[in-house]
C-alpha cells in the first residue's frame, strides 16, 4: 500500500521531458536538434524534422532556438525508486540510494519538499544546515595530494558537529562530489558517525551514462520486479567503460539520496541549476514557516561552496548570490574557483589601488578566455557579467558579505568561515537565537563566545531561552556550550528536575556507543536483579516501557543509584532511592540536607548530579567542568575517583584490558585534583582544612573526604601532611603532638602526674564550669555590644552554646567548629562595624583560645581517651595475656589433661580475655552500612582475628568437652599461640619504621604463594620418580605418600640422606645412577634455580614497596588510629564494663525510649573522625573550598594550557 501510494504521489506530481520539435541547434555545425540528438533519433520518434526557418519566420513557423518548455512533451515521470550498484557498495536494499527522475520547469516545490521530508517517502529530517558544493566535474589532476588532504579534513571539520545536514552535489563519481563521497565513506569506515549526513546529488538527467537503466519500461522488458518487502523498487544499474570525449558520467555509491533533472535534452550539462538554485531557496523560505508554526527558533543556512569548477560553476555561484545565498570559493583549487577569489580580491581592495571598471572587464575577458571553446557567445556573455558583479562594486554588484574566500592549506578549519559567513548573512544578522543554534550545531563554542556573546546586550540575553539552550547542550555533551552558559548565569538547580535527568540517561543509552552499550547492560542487569527480588505473588500492573530494551523511563534514576551503590560497594547507598526521588512539601530544606529539595518539596538537582551522569558517560571534561563549578571539589574527585576505580576492576573482570587502563588513568587524575585542592587548602588555612576533611557530607551518604579517600585507597592523598597531622593530632588526643613517650607511660602507671602534662591551650577549658563561665561571657557580651542589631547579638550569643552539642571528648572536633563560627560572626561584624563591638568580639575570640586551667577529671578523661594511651594499654593486656598462655601451654596443659582435674585459673582468665576480644570485634564489625561493606572493609588483620577466634573456640571445645584428646589440644593451643605471637605484630603499625616491614612481610607472603605452587610441582616431580627407583616393591600406604613429600623437601634444605639411598639401591645398578643424576638435578634447580628465584621476588617486592612503603603506611595508620579511637579505653579483661555500659544506652535509646516515650533516636554527635554541622557552616566550609578550587585550577591552567586533554 505504501509503494502504491508513493507511485500515484510521483507520477501526479512529477513528469519526465520528451523532445517533440525539432530544432536545429544554432551552436554545432551538425544537423543536431537543440536536444543534442540527430535527425534521426526524431524521425524514428515521429518528430517531423524540418530545414532551420529564418528570422524573419521564426515567429509563424516555430521557436528559433530550442527550448525545453516550448519543444517537449511532457509526460509522467517513469524512474523513481532504489538503485543498487552491481559489484560495490550498499549491497543492502535499506542502504540502497533513492532516486527520482523530475523535470527541469514548472516543478511544484511543495511537492518536491513533501517527497523529500514526508514519513512515507524519504523522510528526510529537517536540516540544521545545508551545503550546496559546486566545482568540477572532472577528475582534479591538478590537485597536490597535501592539498587533497587539507581539502578532505576542511570537509570533515564542516561535518563534524552538524547533527542534520544536507549536502548538494552534482551527484557524479568524479569531480567535488565524488571528493565528499569518498570523505564520508572513509569516516564511516572509521566508526564515525554519519547517518545523519545525507549526500544528495542534484544531476541532469541526459548526462547520466546508462540512464535507460533507471527507467520502469527497461527495467520490467528484462525481468525487473518488485522486491518482497520492500517500499521501493530497486533497479540494478551495471557500470560500463565510457569514452574520453563523452558527456555521460556514473553516478556516486556513495550519496544518499539523487535527483535527476530531465529537461529533454542529452548529453548537456548545467540543465539543473535552476532547480538547484529553487530548492536551495524554498528550503530557508519553508523551513521558517516552519519554525514559525512550531516555534523552531533556528532557519538552516544554505551555503555554496565552490571547489574548482568551469562555466556552470561560475554561473551556480551567480545564481546562488542572485538569491541571496553566500558562496564560499577555495583558493588553490583551479578555474572558476580561482577566478571567483580573485573578484574576491580585486572587491576588497582599498579605493586608492583598486582598478578601473575597464581593466576589470579586461581581465574578466581575458579569465574567460579559457571557455571560450566550450561557450557560445550569449554564454560568455553570461560569464562575463556574472565575475563582474563578484568583482566591481556597481549598482547590480552582489553584496561583499555574500562573497569569502577559504584557504585549506592556511586553515582547515571550514565549519569557522561559514559561521561567520552566514553571521553577516541578512536573514541571521539580527537573529541571535538563530545564531546561537547554528553554533551549536557545529559544536563552536569559541565562535558562539567571541561573535555573539561578546556583542550582546543585557536585553538580549534576557530574551534567551538560554535553560533551553543548556538542556540541549547537555543532551548532546557540548562542553564548550556548557561552560558557557553556565558563565553567562545558566544554574543547574533551575534547569534540572527528574525528568530531564532522565532524559539524560536515555538520550546516552541509545547512543550506541561502547560506554553506552555498557551502562545499557549494567541497566539492564540490575533491573532483572531487582525483580528477581521481588515477590513473585501476586499479579503486577502493565508498565509503560521506553525504547531501551523494556527499560521504563521513570525507574531510570532507580536502577543508576543501585548501579552507584554496586560500584562503590554500598558507600553512596543512598543518592537515588524512591523516598530521596519523591516529592515532600513539609521536608525543610535548612535542617534536612539531603536530599536536597527545594521550596515546594520537589527533589533539588544540581552539578553533584550531573557529575555523576559525566562519570558514568565517562566523559572527563564534562565530569572536570562539572567538578570545578560545583560543591566539595575534594570529596567529589574523590567520588569519581571510586567510581572511575570500580568501573576499572569491571573491565578487568572482562578482560577488557585497554579500557582497564583508561579508567586506571581518569581514576588517577582526579586523585591529582582532589590532592592539589587540598595541598592549596592546606597552604591557605590549616585548621579550616582539617575541618574540610573530617566533615560528614549529606550529598555523599554523610561520608567525609578522608573516609572517602580510605575506601578508595588514595595512597598520595592519605600522604600528605594535612591528613598526618590531622592523624597526629587525633593519635595524640588533647595532648600536645611532641609530648614524649616517657612521661605518657609515666603518667599511665601514675594518673596523678596527669594535670603536669602539657595539653593544648584551646583545649583548656574547666567543663565542671563551663555553663558559669558562659553565663559570664554572655552578661559582658550584652554591656558591650549594645549597639548591634538583633540578628547579629542573637548569632554571637549563640556560638558559646553551638559549641557545646559537639562530645567533649571530641576534642579536635571542638576546636575547629569553634574557630569555624567565631570566623564567621567576627568577618560579619568587621563589615558592619569598625567600633569597639568589633574589638570586644576579637577579645573574646583570643580569650577562648587562651589559657583555662584544667580540673584533674578533665585531665584524666582527655589522658585515657586518647587513642595513644588505649593503644600503649592493649599492648601491655596482649603482652599479659600472650604470658599467661604461654605458661598455661608450657606448664599447665600437660599437666591436667585428666579430665578429673578442674581447670586452672589461668584458662578460665584466657577464656574471659579472648571473649571479650570477641566481643570488640563483633562491635567494630557492627559499625559497617551493610553486609557487603562488611565484608569488603575486611583487612588482613581482621580476616586474621577471624582465624585465631575459630581456632580458639576449637580449643574451648575440646579443652571442655573432649579432654582425653590431649595431643590435639595441645597441638591446637600451640598453633593458637603462635598466631597470637604474630598478631602482636599489629601494633609495630604505629611506628613508621616497623610498619613499613610489617607491610612488606604482608606483600611477600604473597609471594611465597606462587613459589610454593611452582615448588610443588618439582617436588612431586622428583619425589614419585626417586621413591619409585629406591623401592620397586613397596605397596601403597601413608608412610610411601608421607616420603614421596618429605624426602624431597628435606633434600632441598641439605637433608640428602644418601646413606638409605645407597642401602636401598644397589651401587652397581643402573638405579642407582640414575637415582643419584635426578638428585643433581633436583638440586640444581630448588637450590640454585627456585631459591634465586624466590630471592628475585622478595627483592622485587622489596624494592616496589620500599618506594612508597611511607604511603602505605600512612594509608594504615588512618585505620589502625580510627580503631582505636573508637574502641573502649578499658582494655581486656576489663572491657566488658563499657560494652555493658554502651549495650545499656542502646536498649535506652533503640528500644525502651522510641517504642515507650516516643521520642526520636538519639542523635549522632560529632567527633574527630566525623563532624555533623549545620547548613550555614556547610555553605562557609563549599565557599572556602570553592575559592581554593578556582585559585588551584587558574595555577594548573598556567602550567597545563589544555588540563582536559592531559
Amino acid at each position: 500500500m505504501a509503494t502504491a501510494r508513493l507511485d500515484r504521489f510521483v507520477r501526479e506530481n512529477f513528469q519526465q521531458l520528451r523532445c517533440n520539435k525539432y530544432v536545429k541547434s544554432q551552436e554545432s555545425e551538425e544537423r543536431i536538434c537543440g536536444c543534442n540528438r540527430d535527425e534521426r533519433w526524431h524521425a524514428d520518434c515521429g518528430v517531423p524534422v524540418t530545414p532551420l526557418p529564418s528570422r524573419e519566420g521564426a515567429a509563424a513557423d516555430g521557436p528559433l532556438q530550442w527550448d525545453s518548455a516550448a519543444c517537449c512533451l511532457r509526460l509522467p515521470t517513469n524512474a523513481h525508486g532504489r538503485i543498487k550498484f552491481r559489484g560495490f557498495g550498499r549491497l543492502r536494499s535499506a542502504n540502497c540510494p533513492k532516486f527520482i527522475r523530475i523535470q527541469s520547469t514548472g516543478i511544484d516545490m511543495e511537492a518536491l519538499w513533501a517527497l523529500l521530508t514526508d514519513k512515507d517517502k524519504w523522510a528526510l529530517p529537517y536540516p540544521d544546515f545545508v551545503l550546496s558544493v559546486n566545482g568540477g566535474a572532472g577528475n582534479f589532476l591538478g590537485f597536490s595530494r597535501k592539498f587533497s588532504e587539507k581539502l578532505k579534513a576542511a570537509v570533515l571539520n564542516i561535518t563534524a558537529g552538524v547533527r542534520k545536514v544536507w549536502i548538494f552535489t552534482h551527484g557524479f563519481n568524479v569531480g567535488v562530489a565524488g571528493q565528499f563521497g569518498q570523505v564520508l565513506e572513509q569516516a564511516s569506515f572509521v566508526g564515525s558517525d554519519v547517518s545523519n549526513i545525507f549526500l544528495i546529488g542534484i544531476s541532469t538527467w541526459g548526462n547520466i551514462y546508462n540512464n535507460q537503466m533507471l527507467e520502469d519500461d527497461e527495467n520490467y522488458s528484462k525481468g525487473g520486479a518488485t522486491l518482497p518487502g520492500e517500499h521501493m523498487r530497486r533497479y540494478d544499474y551495471e557500470k560500463g567503460e565510457l569514452d574520453k570525449d563523452s558527456s555521460l558520467k556514473r553516478l556516486d555509491k556513495n550519496h544518499t539520496h539523487f535527483i535527476m533533472v530531465d529537461d529533454g535534452s542529452e548529453g548537456c550539462s548545467g540543465r539543473e541549476i535552476q532547480l538547484r538554485t529553487e530548492l536551495e531557496k524554498f528550503v530557508v523560505t519553508k523551513m521558517r514557516t516552519i519554525g514559525a508554526r512550531s516555534g523552531r527558533p533556528c532557519i538552516p543556512p544554505v551555503v555554496q561552496l565552490c571547489v574548482e569548477g568551469g562555466k556552470f560553476t561560475l554561473l551556480t555561484a551567480a545564481q546562488a548570490a542572485q538569491e541571496g545565498t553566500p558562496v564560499i570559493a577555495v583558493r588553490g583549487s583551479g578555474r572558476a574557483a580561482d577566478q571567483l577569489v580573485w573578484a574576491d580580491e580585486v572587491r576588497r581592495l582599498p579605493a586608492a589601488s583598486r582598478p578601473s571598471e575597464a581593466e576589470v572587464r579586461a581581465q574578466i575577458k581575458h579569465l574567460i578566455g579559457e571557455f571560450v571553446n566550450t561557450s557560445g557567445p550569449m554564454e560568455r556573455r553570461a560569464l562575463e557579467k556574472a565575475l563582474f558583479r563578484f568583482a566591481y562594486e556597481s549598482a547590480e554588484a552582489f553584496p561583499m558579505d555574500l562573497l569569502t574566500v577559504f584557504d585549506p592549506i592556511e586553515d582547515t578549519d571550514l565549519s569557522r568561515s561559514v559561521l561567520y559567513l552566514v553571521f553577516r548573512h541578512p536573514d541571521f544578522k539580527d537573529d541571535t537565537m538563530t545564531q546561537v543554534v547554528l553554533a551549536m550545531s557545529w559544536d563552536r563554542a569559541d565562535i558562539a563566545e567571541s561573535e555573539i556573546f561578546s556583542a550582546i546586550s543585557e536585553s538580549q540575553l534576557r530574551e534567551l531561552n538560554m535553560n533551553r539552550l543548556f538542556i540541549k547542550a547537555l543532551m548532546y555533551q557540548q562542553k564548550g556550550f556548557i561552560e558557557l552558559f553556565m558563565d553567562y548565569g545558566v544554574s543547574a538547580v533551575n534547569v534540572l528536575n527528574r525528568e530531564r535527568m532522565e532524559r539524560l540517561y536515555l538520550k546516552f543509552i541509545t547512543q550506541g556507543t561502547q560506554q553506552s552499550e555498557r551502562l545499557l547492560a549494567r541497566l539492564i542487569q540490575t533491573r532483572d536483579n531487582m525483580e528477581s527480588c521481588k515477590c513473585s505473588g501476586g499479579a503486577q500492573k502493565p508498565h509503560k516501557f521506553s525504547m531501551s530494551c523494556g527499560i521504563e523511563e521513570k525507574e531510570i534514576l532507580l536502577l543508576i543509584g543501585r548501579i552507584i551503590k554496586t560500584l562503590t560497594n554500598d558507600v553512596l547507598d543512598n543518592i537515588y532511592t524512591e523516598a530521596y526521588l519523591t516529592d515532600n512539601p513539609s521536608a525543610d530544606p535548612t535542617k534536612d540536607l539531603y536530599p536536597p529539595r527545594k521550596r515546594d518539596g520537589s527533589r533539588k538537582f544540581n552539578l553533584q548530579d550531573l557529575f555523576i551522569w559525566a562519570i558514568l558517560c565517562h566523559n572527563m571534561e564534562l565530569a572536570v567542568l562539572f567538578w570545578k563549578n560545583g560543591k566539595n571539589q575534594i570529596s567529589t574527585a574523590l567520588i569519581g575517583r571510586l567510581l572511575l576505580q570500580h568501573m576499572a576492576e569491571d573491565a578487568d573482570s572482562n578482560d577488557e584490558m585497554e579500557l582497564k587502563s583508561v579508567f586506571e588513568a581518569d581514576s588517577q587524575r582526579f586523585e591529582e585534583l582532589a590532592l592539589g585542592v587540598l595541598a592549596k587548602c592546606y597552604e591557605r588555612n590549616r585548621d579550616i582544612t582539617k575541618a574540610v576533611l573530617i566533615r560528614e557530607l549529606p550529598m555523599w551518604n554523610s561520608q567525609t573526604p578522608l573516609a572517602i579517600a580510605e575506601g578508595s585507597q588514595c595512597l598520595d592523598f592519605m600522604h600528605h601532611s594535612s591528613v598526618q597531622d590531622l592523624l597526629t593530632m587525633i593519635w595524640m588526643g588533647g595532648m600536645v603532638t611532641n609530648t614524649a613517650t616517657w612521661r605518657i607511660i609515666t603518667c599511665l602507671f601514675l594518673p596523678f602526674l596527669t594535670p603536669f602534662l602539657i595539653f593544648k591551650t584551646h583545649r583548656k577549658f574547666n567543663y565542671m564550669h563551663i555553663h558559669e563561665w558562659c553565663k559570664q561571657e554572655r552578661s559582658k557580651l550584652n554591656q558591650s555590644t549594645v549597639s548591634l542589631d538583633n540578628q547579629e547579638k542573637a548569632r554571637l550569643i549563640n556560638v558559646l552554646e553551638d559549641v557545646q552539642v559537639v562530645d567533649k571528648s571530641a576534642v579536635n572536633t571542638r576546636e575547629y567548629l569553634e574557630t569555624i563560627m567565631v570566623d564567621e560572626v567576627v568577618e560579619s561584624l568587621e563589615v558592619s562595624l569598625k567600633t569597639r563591638q568589633q574589638m570586644r568580639m576579637e577579645s573574646l575570640y583570643q580569650k577562648r583560645q587562651g589559657f583555662m586551667n584544667l580540673s584533674f577529671l578533665s585531665c584524666l578523661q582527655l589522658f585515657f581517651m586518647s587513642p595513644l594511651v588505649k593503644c600503649i594499654l592493649n599492648c601491655l593486656s596482649t603482652l599479659m595475656f600472650l604470658s599467661m598462655l604461654s605458661y598455661i601451654v608450657l606448664v599447665e596443659l600437660g599437666q591436667r589433661c585428666d579430665p578429673s582435674k578442674p581447670l586452672h585459673w589461668t584458662e578460665w582468665f584466657i577464656f574471659m580475655w579472648v571473649l571479650q576480644f570477641m566481643a570488640e570485634e563483633v562491635r567494630q564489625f557492627s559499625h559497617f552500612r551493610s553486609l557487603t561493606t562488611k565484608l569488603n572493609g575486611m583487612s588482613y588483620w581482621d580476616k586474621f582475628d577471624l582465624l585465631l577466634c575459630s581456632l580458639f573456640i576449637t580449643c574451648v571445645v575440646m579443652r571442655l568437652f573432649f579432654p582425653r584428646l590431649c595431643d590435639w589440644v595441645q597441638c591446637v593451643y600451640a598453633v593458637t599461640l603462635a598466631l597470637f605471637f604474630l598478631r602482636f605484630m599489629q601494633f609495630y603499625y604505629v611506628h613508621h619504621t616497623l610498619g613499613p616491614k610489617v607491610l612488606m612481610i604482608i606483600e611477600m607472603f604473597s609471594d611465597v604463594v606462587f613459589f610454593v605452587a611452582i615448588l610443588v610441582v618439582i617436588m612431586l616431580a622428583f619425589g614419585v620418580a626417586s621413591l619409585s627407583l629406591r623401592d620397586e616393591s613397596q605397596k601403597l600406604s601413608g608412610a610411601m605418600i608421607k616420603n614421596m613429600i618429605t624426602i624431597p623437601y628435606w633434600q632441598m634444605y641439605g637433608e640428602l640422606s644418601l646413606e638409605d639411598i645407597e642401602k636401598e639401591v644397589d651401587n652397581n645398578s643402573v638405579r642407582y645412577v640414575v637415582t643419584l643424576i635426578m638428585l643433581g638435578i633436583y638440586m640444581l634447580g630448588t637450590n640454585v634455580l627456585l631459591l634465586n628465584l624466590l630471592i628475585a621476588m622478595f627483592g622485587n617486592t622489596f624494592d616496589r614497596m620500599q618506594t612508597s612503603s611511607f604511603k602505605y603506611w600512612s594509608y594504615i595508620r588512618h585505620d589502625f588510629i580510627k580503631e582505636y579511637y573508637y574502641r573502649p579505653w578499658l582494655p581486656p579483661p576489663v572491657i566488658f564494663i563499657i560494652h555493658i555500659m554502651r549495650l545499656s544506652q542502646l536498649v535506652y535509646y533503640k528500644v525502651l525510649r522510641r517504642h515507650c516515650c516516643k521520642a526520636e533516636p538519639r542523635p549522632r554527635k560529632s567527633d574527630d573522625f566525623a563532624m555533623r554541622l549545620d547548613l550555614t557552616y556547610h555553605l562557609r566550609l563549599q565557599a572556602f573550598e570553592k575559592q581554593v578550587t578556582d585559585s588551584y585550577m587558574k595555577e594548573f591552567c598556567v602550567l597545563h594550557p589544555h588540563p582536559e586533554q592531559e
